[in-house]
């Protein structure tokens, strides 16, 4: 994929492929030590994950502190929902799904969305079905196909792949941040019909889109539900943060645009747009608005918590 970059070679898990989550927060740790701009982990626990685990708390934070892009395994305990597990639920992690050469979503690439908050998990996918890659000497994984090449199927190889493009973009990029590598994979993906948010995220990876995309949109917003942080709109109608100490007056919101987007982020219900006089044709003719001036990512959170409220 990145045939110029220069590789750094870690092991954190034993032989049989098990390990501790001590030994994978050591192993990123490492990585971001001797200058990584992109860390593959092909690697992740079977339970599913809030993204306020150790793993993802310390992939959050080296992220943040080194600038180094972790693109993480989505798993491969799909087709049920709900199953993104540590790390790849980290805030920061670029996840990964698997597709087959159709495009089509693979049986055994873990679904979304993220437990606790809903957020939407995995970011992108990538080819993981049958991929032909090379062999450890002496190694029995997969199917053999000589001795220097094994195929193999999972979100393992997806990520291998993203992770490549990611290398490929900062080669392009060497100023780019993690956050504005992952933004421009996922606001370029090509969403594949058919499949939902929470099992697809932007859609499948498109490095060529990427590599001559100037403008990007933020990527991997979580919006939450009620319990959710307070939220607030930028000037182009995009949920965001806000560092408030409570949630906003909606009552005394002047902008509707403002309260509109709040309401689709699931911050308030169908009962307050009724008490502000919103009928739901103006509701819904605010949130495709609203789509359509949002990016990829953002455009999927709003698509993914308007449906849950009952709005599309």
């Amino acid at each position: 994929m990145a045939p110029a970059a220069d590789l750094l070679v870690g092991k954190v898990l034993g032989d049989d492929g098990f390990g501790t989550a001590s030994q994978v927060v050591d192993g990123m740790e490492w990585a971001v030590a001797r200058g990584a701009d992109v860390v593959n982990l092909s690697l992740g626990s079977d339970a599913p994950s809030d993204g306020t685990d150790p793993m993802s708390r310390a992939l959050n934070e080296l992220s943040a502190s080194s600038g180094a892009l972790f693109v993480v395994a989505a798993g491969n305990a799909g087709p049920a929902q709900g199953t993104i597990g540590s790390p790849a639920a980290a805030d920061a992690a670029l996840t990964v799904g698997a597709v087959g050469r159709d495009d089509s979503l693979a049986d055994f690439s873990s679904r979304g969305p993220r437990a606790g908050d809903d957020a939407v998990k995995p970011d992108v996918t990538a080819p993981g079905v049958g991929i032909v890659a090379a062999r450890a000497a002496g190694t029995t994984m997969g199917q053999v196909v000589d001795p220097s090449h094994v195929a193999a199927s999972g979100t393992s190889m997806a990520a291998l792949h993203v992770a490549g493009a990611a290398a490929l973009l900062a080669q392009q990029h060497p100023d780019w941040t993690a956050s504005r590598l992952k933004d421009a994979l996922t606001s370029t993906a090509r969403l594949i019909e058919g499949q939902r948010v929470t099992e697809q995220g932007g859609g499948c990876v498109d490095v060529a889109a990427a590599s001559r995309t100037p403008v990007l949109a933020t990527a991997g917003l979580a919006l939450g539900t009620e319990d959710a942080v307070p939220l607030d709109v930028d000037h182009a109608g995009v949920v965001v943060g806000t560092d408030a100490a409570g949630p906003p007056d909606l009552h005394g919101a002047t902008d509707r645009r403002i309260l509109l987007a709040l309401l689709v982020a699931g911050v308030v219900d169908k009962a307050v747009a009724t008490q502000m006089g919103l009928s739901r044709r103006t509701v819904q003719s605010r949130i495709q608005r609203l789509m359509e001036l949002a990016g990829a990512t953002t455009r999927m959170q709003l698509a993914w918590q308007a449906a849950r409220r009952g709005w599309l």
